[in-house]
């Protein structure tokens, strides 16, 4: 479980940067969906190695709210003119990462990085913050070009200390 811990993270890592870095944000597109899907069951494999409910929860909600706004992400376009997606996208992005700052929190003792990884929570903070100031999808892309990127960078780092502290989980 770990190592599909810290694979997910890895590729979480390559995301966050990619944001964080003009020229590549294209790649988030390629590594944002097998990350989640390997941080997901890398959760719950670890939640039933150590018979964590917590754990599970995390992965579950990683898994399912991670894949859901991808695909809000990828189809909000068209269905902006039925809803504003980005305050789903939002949500669900909030959601999955404080259950796995919980978890990083509930895993301090195994590793000296998760304290690290729980600066997700000013990623969180800052993420909310914008969120109301955004008015549509694009306004929000075009955040992510300019104000976003210290985020990302927060995010990044984040990702990379939790997949070291994940090879000792």
């Amino acid at each position: 479980m770990a190592r599909l811990l810290c694979a997910g993270f890895m590729l979480s890592f390559v995301t966050a940067a990619s944001m964080a870095v003009i020229v590549l944000p294209y790649v988030a597109f390629v590594t944002y969906v097998p990350s989640v899907v390997l941080r997901g069951l890398g959760w719950m494999g670890l939640g039933r190695q150590r018979g964590r409910g917590l754990y599970t929860a995390t992965g579950l909600l990683v898994l399912l709210l991670g894949i859901g706004l991808f695909g809000v992400f990828a189809f909000g376009y068209a269905a902006e003119r039925l809803f504003n997606p980005i305050y789903a996208i939002v949500a669900m992005w909030a959601v999955y990462t404080l259950a796995e700052f919980a978890s990083y929190v509930s895993l301090r003792g195994t590793s000296r990085a998760f304290p690290v990884a729980s600066i997700n929570i000013v990623a969180v903070v800052l993420v909310l913050l914008l969120a109301g100031s955004l008015g549509s999808l694009e306004e929000a892309v075009m955040a992510a070009e300019i104000l976003l990127r210290p985020t990302f960078a927060i995010m990044a780092v984040s990702a990379l200390a939790a997949a070291v502290g994940s090879l000792r989980a």
